[in-house]
């Protein structure tokens, strides 16, 4: 069920997603969850790519997921603003539990129950210890992207997180159940912009724009 949309006042305005440049965990095929792995050389030159199309934007604030790869990415944007990101730990990667970090294939032979949820297919149910569930996990991101709607009525915001929190965001306000693969993608150091006009009204503008990036930094699709 899609959750109630807070009410929010004196908008539009724009969240910028970036989602995290290249990280380790991505080149070494692992579901990172909430295990932490730092950029790639090649993420760190996605991340100053992508600052420098953002940096002629307005940016207000600069909101991150507190794992080291979106942090990194947001620093790198941050700094062409003078702005510091602001850690915000509702923008975290869905928690997989004792599996995170592990690599994909692994979890493929092994779980096949959480594979199939790591790539779209819906399941609200958990197999390992610590899981969050899906359930709790659109809660979390949910209320973690209105609080900082609310908080910046009319500005320009950028949020560095992750696939799986952008792609549940957007499924929730697009009505769109979680049954299987969502619609869309979100490359490594990709933008989409999103305008916000009111508690029920979202209009997509960009969706997964890497055109900053040279086809040399473009990254093959990873989880």
């Amino acid at each position: 069920m899609t959750a109630t949309r807070p009410l929010a006042y004196n908008l539009p305005m724009h969240l910028l997603l970036v989602r995290h440049a290249e990280s380790v965990g991505n080149i070494e095929k692992r579901w990172q969850g909430h295990a932490d792995f730092p950029l790639t050389a090649k993420g760190l030159s996605q991340a100053e790519c992508a600052a420098r199309r953002l940096s002629t934007v307005a940016v207000s604030a600069i909101y991150s997921s507190p794992s080291s790869r979106a942090l990194e990415t947001a620093r790198i944007i941050g700094a062409r603003h003078g702005i510091q990101p602001q850690a915000e730990d509702g923008l975290r990667e869905y928690d997989v539990g004792t599996l995170s970090g592990e690599l994909i294939r692994d979890i493929e032979d092994q779980y096949p129950r959480v594979y199939q949820r790591m790539v779209g297919i819906y399941d609200e149910g958990t197999d390992v210890a610590g899981e969050e569930g899906q359930p709790a996990f659109r809660a979390r991101v949910h209320a973690a992207m209105w609080r900082i709607i609310q908080a910046h009525p009319g500005r320009q915001v950028v949020v560095v997180s992750h696939r799986g929190p952008f792609a549940t965001f957007l499924l929730d306000w697009l009505e769109l159940k979680p049954t299987k693969r969502p619609p869309f993608e979100f490359s490594n150091a990709s933008l989409s912009i999103l305008q916000v006009e009111g508690p029920a009204f979202l209009t997509i503008q960009v969706l997964n724009d890497t055109c900053h990036l040279p086809p040399e930094l473009v990254s093959e699709r990873l989880l």
